[in-house]
């Protein structure tokens, strides 16, 4: 019976916390996306919600704040950069970052398991995102396991982007098909009454 326990008790701390990193914390979207992340379970699904889960949803405003805590066991944590210093820590980021050099940002980059990079309302971030994405490319050989660069931008952005193919154009013939007339159509505008 002890044995039981204690092989419990490591497979309980085996929880893998995966640090995310997102730019501009104090932006719109990328504020949504922290606070959406910092409230999901690293590696489960929608389908995988139980009742029992939905209870404790359910409960979670009447438990104090030490519980609360340790219900985000298992969640992302979320660290990011702000863009002044005056703007107040979000209250779901573990670490806000503001007017870091690069190298010190470098540093904060490679302890994170997951970077997102939101460039959708500063352009100017795409720089810094080109930036970390060419410098985690370089560091990739030290990784210790794969870490995944997310971009989120806009539509125009990639309108803006060349095809690697000029000379591909079966896309645009094999999707469009031109119009053919059908047989009532062609029955009407023979009809004396159509001219």
């Amino acid at each position: 019976m002890a044995e039981e326990e204690e092989s419990a008790a490591p497979a309980e701390k085996a929880i893998r916390i995966q640090r995310v990193f997102i730019n501009l914390l104090d932006s719109y979207s990328s504020r949504n996306i922290g606070k959406f992340l910092s409230n999901c379970v690293v590696g489960a699904s929608l389908e995988e919600i139980t009742e029992e889960e939905e209870e404790d949803d359910e409960n979670k405003s009447a438990m104090p704040e030490a519980s609360m805590a340790k219900l985000k066991e298992g969640t992302f944590q979320i660290v990011g950069t702000l863009s002044k210093l005056d703007v107040p820590r979000p209250e779901f980021a573990v670490e806000t970052y503001c007017g870091m050099s690069q190298e010190d940002l470098l540093l904060r980059l490679l302890e994170c398991d997951v970077i997102i990079y939101n460039i959708t309302e500063s352009p100017q971030q795409a720089e810094e995102a080109i930036w970390a994405v060419s410098v985690l490319n370089e560091e990739s050989s030290h990784f210790e396991k794969r870490k995944v660069f997310i971009l989120v931008s806009t539509v125009m952005t990639w309108a803006r982007s060349k095809p690697l193919d000029p000379d591909d154009s079966k896309f645009l013939h094999l999707v469009h098909k031109p119009w053919q007339p059908g047989t009532a159509y062609l029955l009407l505008s023979q009809s004396p009454a159509w001219l």
